[in-house]
């Protein structure tokens, strides 16, 4: 019993059935080599964009996502709510996307019922939903265009903070151009970020990101669905202090550690009043499941956790 509570808050969210001790363990391996690589990289990219100067580095904007899935089963790995927050250090969350995904069919009467199981209970979002803000289609555009900017205008995708509607509106931005030279975005030689996820749902990130391209017969190497697209949370913000020259709070792994699962009614940040950061879905039953206020959430305990390294 001890070990399944262990592994429970590691991997909340559409684990697999019959994990053995020994896969428990090589998990436990790979993500702390993945957690290491992730230190490394956030730390690499920061300096060589700012050169250690925390006034850059406050101007840097990073993405960050969460996902809730209908379960990993049997390799097929559903998403049921996609949320992504695009933060940096001086002005905290300055853009917000998310939705729930869907409608699924499953033909396989047991992948189904234990799809529906898992369903009910965590996120409580039925496989046939249909009242999605964004068919699956636009959720893929949605996040090229925001992982990809650049890429995704020459496209003709243009979404959140580099939509043409929101630099003419938004003065506050306009100095955060979208361009190969651009100051504020961290991206690589062919023009893409990485993403930060919490590491109890890197698994289905990875999964639900993949079966998402597959059913949708998306062929393209940009969309975010493989391992070194992703940087788990505890390893940016560990790379980020070590740019700052400190330590982030202690605290702070284990408050990423408890997101995206059940959580007392009651539980709210400090951040967050009435609700609002979850989605419509979930706000009334405050579900802590909800993927939208898991990325809030995520993005408001990485800021809190550097602050005094900021002054």
């Amino acid at each position: 019993a001890e070990d399944e509570i262990e592994e429970d808050e590691f991997f909340t969210v559409g684990q697999p059935i019959n994990t053995t001790e020994n896969e428990s363990d090589c998990l436990d391996q790979l993500l702390a080599g993945k957690f290491d690589d992730d230190r490394k990289k956030v730390r690499e990219a920061i300096l060589s964009q700012t050169d250690g100067c925390t006034e850059k580095i406050k101007e840097l904007r990073f993405l960050l996502a969460a996902v809730q899935t209908f379960g990993n089963v049997d390799g097929m790995c559903l998403m049921a709510e996609y949320a992504m927050n695009e933060f940096n250090l001086r002005d905290g969350v300055v853009d917000r996307f998310s939705t729930l995904v869907g409608p699924w069919q499953i033909s396989n009467d047991i992948q189904r019922n234990r799809a529906e199981f898992h369903s009910n209970e965590t996120h409580r979002i039925p496989l046939t939903i249909a009242s999605t803000q964004y068919d699956k289609r636009q959720l893929v555009m949605e996040i090229l265009g925001r992982c990809e900017p650049e890429i995704a205008r020459r496209q003709g995708i243009r979404v959140g903070l580099y939509s043409d509607e929101k630099e003419d509106i938004d003065d506050r931005f306009n100095r955060l151009f979208v361009g190969d030279k651009n100051p504020c975005l961290l991206a690589d030689e062919e023009g893409r970020r990485w993403v930060i996820c919490l590491k109890q749902e890197y698994r289905n990130m990875l999964a639900a990101t993949q079966h998402l391209a597959r059913s949708l017969g998306l062929d393209y190497s940009g969309f975010p669905c493989s391992e070194q697209r992703y940087v788990l949370a505890d390893a940016f913000l560990a790379g980020l202090a070590d740019c700052l020259q400190g330590e982030a709070l202690s605290e702070a792994g284990a408050w990423l550690a408890a997101l995206g699962k059940h959580l007392p009614e009651e539980f709210a940040t400090p951040w967050e009043r009435s609700g609002e950061l979850f989605c419509s879905r979930h706000r009334v039953e405050r579900n802590s499941c909800c993927a939208t206020v898991t990325a809030s959430r995520a993005t408001f305990i990485i800021l809190y956790a550097v602050e005094q390294l900021l002054k």
